[in-house]
């Protein structure tokens, strides 16, 4: 029981420690693996599946700071995402699925570039600095 608790805290300050960025980037690849997980979970666990993805992507819309151009367009991004998602989770259409997957793969990796040659850039409503 002690050790759960002590992993919990142990995750807590790793998230609170890390930059803004690689927040993102951690998000995304959780919503990527949800989303993986979708064709090869039974038809029950699926919808929990989506909701697991679109949990991500609201957490990902609420730090996406809509003052300027281009958090607008990235939280209309993550809307439209998450609109895929309902499509998957009604219409069990795999194409949309397939498409968030593709759109999700993209993101991780111009993030994870940005990451690799900026800093000091600011996203959202922090400043980031790595």
């Amino acid at each position: 029981m002690q050790f759960d608790k002590v992993t919990q805290i142990y995750k807590k300050t790793g998230l609170s420690t890390m930059s803004m960025r690689e927040y993102v980037i951690l998000l995304l690849k959780e919503c990527l693996v949800a989303v993986q997980k979708y064709e090869s979970t039974s038809p029950e666990e699926q919808n929990e599946v989506i909701h697991q993805a679109q949990k991500v992507l609201f957490e990902l819309m609420s730090i996406t700071d809509q003052k300027h151009e281009k958090g607008s367009r990235l939280f209309e991004f993550y809307v439209h995402l998450n609109q895929c998602l309902v499509d998957v989770r009604i219409h069990q259409n795999t194409e949309r699925l397939q498409l968030v997957e593709r759109y999700l793969t993209e993101m991780i990796a111009s993030w994870e570039n940005a990451k690799s040659v900026t800093s000091g850039v600011g996203y959202g409503r922090h400043d980031v600095r790595t």
